[in-house]
């Protein structure tokens, strides 16, 4: 699991991912659409980030719609930056995510994951490749708990589904990982994405609206994920 500054731990993954993309941007700022569309957020996903990097002043509206990075948001992108280790070139694939945007205890809920296909213009890699995706969260009961996942060279991986069922309310950090599979063996972890979802008393209308995370795992070449 990638392992990030403890200042930005405290945002929500969405934050962090328009974080990301805004810094990627050459003049460091982009539309609701374009935020949307590059980091791949539903509209209640996008505010939730934008409402928290807005909070702690690493971005600002300098326009409707407009969004940009502050000085502040510049360095915190520079923070997060090593951080992370860079997906090896042409053999990364994003692990994407669809869940609830809330959950209720008690009361379980379908969180899908699975692989895009390759980038267009990305070289494939030689062989699939053989995973296991494992999904754990406290105070959640979840089933199954792992799921096997193989990562065709050209086309997408999956997608499998995990049922989560919150034991109590509150905020659950829930991380994902992706494990090298080799043969009926795990081996250690190749990456994966953490993300926190909110554990209402009872059912509300966030419970049946869905949104999209996602993280680039790398993969090394001749169709074997890192150990």
């Amino acid at each position: 699991m990638m392992s990030i500054p403890p200042d930005l731990q405290r945002l929500p993954p969405q934050a962090l991912d328009v974080l990301r993309f805004l810094a990627a941007r050459e003049e460091g700022t982009a539309s609701a659409d374009a935020i949307m569309d590059g980091v791949g957020l539903s509209a209640i996903g996008l505010g939730k980030g934008l409402r928290r990097l807005v909070t702690v002043r690493y971005v600002v509206m300098t326009a409707p719609g407009i969004y940009a990075l502050t000085v502040l948001g510049q360095e915190a992108a520079q923070a997060l930056r090593p951080a992370e280790a860079a997906p090896a070139p042409g053999y990364a694939r994003r692990l994407s995510v669809f869940a609830p945007c809330e959950l209720a205890v008690g009361a379980p809920a379908l969180l899908r994951a699975g692989f895009d296909p390759p980038d267009r213009g990305q070289p494939p890699f030689g062989e699939a490749v053989p995973v296991i995706l494992r999904l754990r969260a406290p105070d959640c009961d979840i089933s199954p708990a792992e799921q096997p996942v193989t990562i065709p060279p050209d086309a997408p991986g999956g997608p499998v589904r995990f049922r989560v069922t919150p034991l109590q309310e509150g905020t659950l950090r829930l991380r994902l990982e992706v494990l090298a599979a080799d043969g009926d063996e795990m081996s250690g972890p190749a990456g994966g994405i953490y993300f926190d979802l909110g554990a209402a008393p009872f059912p509300t209308p966030a419970c049946a609206e869905f949104q999209a995370l996602g993280a680039m795992v790398a993969l090394p070449p001749g169709g074997r994920a890192d150990r």
